[in-house]
């Protein structure tokens, strides 16, 4: 995956965001959803007028490259002389076809996704008080671009190397599966259910994910 840094956005010009807009931007290759009070045909003229406004570059849109599949176990540490650590551990995700989503979603609220109910937070903040907060996160990407796995704390300096091997703890609890409980799989089932509530809980949200997911 890619790495931002100072040098590679100072390196970008005024060319080569026109030449990537160019390539990007094209009325053949986008999609556009409405909702609301109109008729479809009026709208349907009116996008069709604005879009003619577009000029064709007669291009597609470059296949993204493949992210690398596997990854070789790290450590980056970047060594300075401050009194707190910002710690992240992870991996390369999936994409969002991947037949397991919804258990990896699942999954994730067990471990460090749901607050103070979470594996992460209660075994580094509560039990050990080691860090404020802490938490985990999975994103998903498109086939080429898969998205990725973390979880993440602050912590005092000298705390580092005892939260890094708790978070490994409860990664590995998590691969064994035996300490996942029928209540821990109910308490994060219900949460995500009722979240979906608030996602298409009107007639843009319904919209919207079909133009996301359907076409």
């Amino acid at each position: 995956a890619a790495t931002v840094s100072r040098e590679t956005i100072e390196a970008i010009t005024v060319d080569d965001l026109r030449v990537l807009h160019a390539s990007l931007l094209n009325p053949e290759e986008m999609t556009c959803s409405a909702a609301g009070n109109f008729k479809t045909e009026e709208l349907v003229t009116k996008l069709n007028h604005f879009f003619e406004k577009f000029s064709l570059n007669n291009q597609k849109q470059s296949e993204l490259p493949s992210s690398r599949k596997e990854l070789s176990p790290g450590i980056w540490l970047a060594d300075k002389d401050v009194p707190q650590s910002v710690v992240y551990v992870g991996h390369l995700g999936t994409d969002r076809y991947n037949s397991d989503k919804f258990a990896l979603i699942l999954m994730n609220q067990i471990l460090g996704g749901s607050g103070f109910d979470s594996w992460l937070t209660q075994k580094i903040r509560v039990e050990s008080g080691l860090a404020y907060g802490a938490g985990s996160a999975f994103s998903f990407g498109e086939k080429q671009a898969p998205g990725q796995f973390w979880a993440s704390t602050d912590t005092k300096a000298e705390s580092t190397g005892r939260v890094v091997h708790l978070i490994l703890e409860q990664f590995e609890r998590m691969v064994a599966g035996v300490d996942v409980t029928q209540k821990d799989l109910d308490r994060v089932r219900e949460a995500t259910i009722q979240r979906l509530i608030f996602m298409y809980d009107n007639s843009f949200g319904l919209v919207s994910a079909m133009q996301r997911f359907v076409s």
